[in-house]
């Protein structure tokens, strides 16, 4: 007879908990290799210059991304851990350094296969740039923050990381040079007339301007982009003096 106790069977909660940590582990996997793949389709879509703004091209990805209810925000996440994990794999020091295969060729197959096996023991944490290095998720997190905040200087700076433009550290002391011009920028002039030629000058004349061009453009815009137009339109339209309505 064996003098060693028998281990005791496992209790009900703890099945049910080693069950679904299996499940929440392969979702996990699968999750994160699916948002690598999307990432590596976007950088190749934006290597194709030509196609940027084209249907087809790198901005229609990101708009049919945001119809999914995925932040463009998180798709530049992607971007950045898939290039971390090719740069990693081709032994290149920058992304711009990266060779691409061409799509449903079997070099592509091949790099493919590589991400989906990198994501082996990767956490959700990890797929924030594809890298353990706390410090930099920090500076993306803050970032991105500042992006959702609706800072189109960190939207700007965002897309330069993305592009392998600007490091982390590069793109938060810009974005901090930013901020510390607009703390001592002055007062803008937003009407004026100019005393030799007696016509307007000042922001209001640039704005007018602007907004003609953007209407001369108007079908180029996205949905999402004339609904937000719309909203601040009909409160500019409200403020008008009778004169201009």
């Amino acid at each position: 007879m064996s003098s060693k106790l028998a281990k005791p069977a496992p209790s009900p909660i703890i099945i049910e908990i080693t069950e679904l940590c299996e499940e929440v582990a392969t979702g996990m996997r699968r999750s994160i290799a699916g948002a690598l793949k999307i990432g590596l389709r976007l950088m190749w879509l934006h290597n194709q210059v030509a196609l940027m703004d084209q249907p087809g091209g790198f901005r229609s990805a990101l708009v049919a991304i945001e119809g999914h209810d995925v932040p463009r925000s998180t798709a530049y996440r992607w971007i950045n851990a898939a290039a971390a994990l090719i740069m990693k794999h081709q032994g290149v020091p920058d992304a711009t350094d990266i060779t691409l295969p061409e799509p449903c060729t079997p070099a592509w197959d091949k790099l493919e296969k590589i991400l989906v096996e990198q994501t082996k023991g990767m956490s959700i944490r990890r797929l924030l740039i594809g890298s353990a290095n706390k410090g930099e998720e920090d500076r993306l997190d803050n970032l991105i923050t500042q992006d959702e905040a609706g800072d189109k200087n960190a939207t700007a700076i965002l897309e330069q990381v993305a592009e392998g433009k600007l490091t982390l550290v590069q793109a938060i002391r810009a974005l901090g040079g930013m901020k510390s011009k607009e703390k001592t920028r002055t007062d803008p002039v937003y009407l004026d007339l100019d005393g030799r030629t007696g016509q307007p000058t000042g922001l209001f004349p640039k704005c007018l301007v602007t907004i003609a061009n953007t209407f001369n453009r108007w079908d180029e815009l996205d949905e999402a982009a004339r609904k937000s137009v719309k909203a601040s339109w009909k409160e500019v339209v409200s403020k008008l003096p009778k004169e201009l309505r």
